[in-house]
Protein backbone atom coordinates (compact mmCIF):
# COMPACT_ATOMS: atom_id res chain seq x y z
CA UNK A 1 0.00 0.00 0.00
CA UNK A 2 1.64 3.22 -1.01
CA UNK A 3 0.85 6.37 1.24
CA UNK A 4 0.85 10.05 1.11
CA UNK A 5 3.33 10.59 4.25
CA UNK A 6 0.03 11.76 6.06
CA UNK A 7 -1.36 10.42 9.20
CA UNK A 8 -4.46 7.66 7.87
CA UNK A 9 -7.57 6.98 10.03
CA UNK A 10 -10.57 4.66 8.72
CA UNK A 11 -14.06 6.36 9.73
CA UNK A 12 -16.98 4.42 9.75
CA UNK A 13 -20.02 3.90 11.26
CA UNK A 14 -20.93 2.05 14.39
CA UNK A 15 -22.72 -0.90 12.15
CA UNK A 16 -22.27 -4.27 12.77
CA UNK A 17 -21.81 -4.36 9.15
CA UNK A 18 -18.60 -2.27 9.77
CA UNK A 19 -17.10 -4.68 11.76
CA UNK A 20 -14.82 -6.20 8.94
CA UNK A 21 -13.52 -2.57 8.48
CA UNK A 22 -12.92 -1.49 12.07
CA UNK A 23 -10.77 -4.70 12.54
CA UNK A 24 -7.87 -2.99 10.42
CA UNK A 25 -7.42 -1.33 14.25
CA UNK A 26 -5.66 -4.62 14.87
CA UNK A 27 -3.33 -4.38 11.86
CA UNK A 28 -2.60 -0.75 13.71
CA UNK A 29 -4.89 1.03 11.68
CA UNK A 30 -6.56 3.82 13.52
CA UNK A 31 -10.36 3.34 13.18
CA UNK A 32 -12.95 5.58 13.92
CA UNK A 33 -16.50 4.39 14.29
CA UNK A 34 -19.18 7.46 14.23
CA UNK A 35 -22.66 7.71 13.54
CA UNK A 36 -23.87 6.37 10.18
CA UNK A 37 -27.16 9.04 9.92
CA UNK A 38 -24.91 11.85 10.52
CA UNK A 39 -21.46 11.87 8.13
CA UNK A 40 -20.43 15.42 8.59
CA UNK A 41 -20.87 15.08 12.43
CA UNK A 42 -18.55 11.72 12.40
CA UNK A 43 -16.24 13.45 9.90
CA UNK A 44 -15.85 16.52 12.73
CA UNK A 45 -15.56 13.96 15.68
CA UNK A 46 -13.13 11.92 14.19
CA UNK A 47 -10.90 15.21 13.19
CA UNK A 48 -11.27 16.37 16.83
CA UNK A 49 -10.45 12.42 18.22
CA UNK A 50 -7.43 12.56 16.30
CA UNK A 51 -6.32 16.38 16.75
CA UNK A 52 -6.04 17.17 12.36
CA UNK A 53 -5.86 20.46 11.62
CA UNK A 54 -7.12 19.94 8.48
CA UNK A 55 -9.15 16.62 6.96
CA UNK A 56 -8.63 14.80 3.34
CA UNK A 57 -11.74 12.86 3.04
CA UNK A 58 -11.53 9.82 0.49
CA UNK A 59 -14.80 8.01 0.22
CA UNK A 60 -15.40 3.90 -0.33
CA UNK A 61 -17.23 4.98 -3.90
CA UNK A 62 -14.14 6.45 -5.01
CA UNK A 63 -11.18 3.85 -3.91
CA UNK A 64 -8.88 4.25 -6.70
CA UNK A 65 -7.55 8.20 -5.49
CA UNK A 66 -4.33 9.41 -7.02
CA UNK A 67 -1.95 9.66 -3.88
CA UNK A 68 0.13 12.29 -6.33
CA UNK A 69 -3.34 14.30 -6.34
CA UNK A 70 -3.87 13.81 -2.63
CA UNK A 71 -0.51 15.70 -1.66
CA UNK A 72 -0.26 18.02 -4.49
CA UNK A 73 -4.04 19.39 -2.93
CA UNK A 74 -2.98 19.17 0.44
CA UNK A 75 0.18 21.22 -0.18
CA UNK A 76 -2.24 24.12 -2.65
CA UNK A 77 -4.40 23.98 0.62
CA UNK A 78 -1.75 24.74 2.87
CA UNK A 79 -0.24 27.54 0.82
CA UNK A 80 -3.40 29.22 0.49
CA UNK A 81 -4.23 28.73 4.06
CA UNK A 82 -7.98 27.55 2.44
CA UNK A 83 -10.94 26.77 4.68
CA UNK A 84 -11.86 24.35 1.99
CA UNK A 85 -9.89 22.56 -1.08
CA UNK A 86 -11.69 20.11 -3.94
CA UNK A 87 -11.17 18.81 -7.07
CA UNK A 88 -12.96 20.79 -9.53
CA UNK A 89 -15.45 18.74 -11.80
CA UNK A 90 -14.23 18.95 -15.45
CA UNK A 91 -16.27 19.12 -18.02
CA UNK A 92 -17.64 16.47 -20.30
Amino acid sequence: MRSTGLPVVLATSRGADNDLLASWRAAGLPVFRGDEDDVLRGTWECARQHAAGAVVRVTGDNPLTDLETVQDLVAAHVTADADYTYVPATPS
